[in-house]
Parts: C-alpha cells; structure tokens; sequence
C-alpha cells in the first residue's frame, strides 16, 4: 500500500497548490521516452537505411564507370581492327605494285613501295622478304657496274 500512495502522492499536488519535484522529473522522462520513441528511434533507423542507399549508390556509380571505361577500350580495339583492316588493303596494294615493278626490273621502286609498305606493317615477314630480295639485286646490279668491261674478243 505504500507504492501505491506514493504513487498517489506524486501523481497529486500537495496542499500547497505546488507540483511535487519528483512528478515533474517523472513527467518530463515519460515525455523524453515519447519523443525518443516516436522521432528519434525512427529517424536513426532511416539513417541507416540512408547511408546503406548511398553506399550502394557509390558501388553502383563506381561499377557503371567500370563499365564505361571497358566500352571505351572496347570501342578503341574495335576502331583498331578496323583502321588494321583498311590498312592490310593497303599494305596488299603496295606489296602487289612492288611485285609488278620488280617484275618489270624496276628495283628502285619496288624497294621503295615495298619500305611504304613495311612502314604501315613493320611486323610482316612477307615485306622484309621482298626488301632483302630487292636489296640483295641491286647490290648484285652494282657489282656488275663496278666491274670492268671486259673487251671483246675479236
């Protein structure tokens, strides 16, 4: 029965007409529990939610620009390939005109279609070949000029 008027005594006011301390404090804590409940509790629960959101907004911006630096590369080979292919046209031309003017025994500008042709595809095998042929002719053709004339028996 105690708890009880104690209760009583601090839910009442005095004769006095003055609230007891202790309701006050016990007041103000059911409200302080009021406010934490309803606003505070949920607002840290939606901060949560918040940065969670925005974690994965900071993943999800980093996998799209990922993403578009793998497009731009793929994009750069694909441009390669294709400059490659225009250039193989090219290259097959100018091996093909250095064949026909060495056919012709025009060495001179077989060497020098065929140099254009090393420059755009300095890896092909094909091309040093017919450069050491043209070269190893023309040294050969200059050591036929240097030689003296021989003259004819008559």
């Amino acid at each position: 029965m105690t708890a009880t008027s104690t209760l009583l005594a601090l839910a009442g006011s005095p004769q006095g007409g003055e609230p007891h301390p202790l309701a006050s404090l016990v007041l103000m804590m059911v409200i302080f529990g009021i406010f934490y409940f309803v606003l505070i509790l949920p607002m840290r629960t939606k901060q949560r939610k918040l940065e969670q959101l925005e974690g994965r907004r900071r993943q999800l911006e980093e996998e799209q620009r990922q993403l578009e630096e793998e497009l731009a590369a793929l994009e750069a080979r694909r441009q390669r390939i294709r400059a490659r292919q225009t250039l193989a046209g090219e290259v097959e031309g100018l091996i093909e005109a250095g064949r026909n003017a060495f056919a012709e025994e025009r060495l001179e500008t077989a060497l020098v279609l065929w140099r254009q042709a090393q420059q755009i595809d300095p890896q092909n095998k094909r091309i040093h070949a017919y450069i050491a042929r043209a070269e190893r002719e023309l040294d050969k053709l200059a050591r036929v000029r240097e030689q003296p004339a021989e003259a004819p028996t008559p």
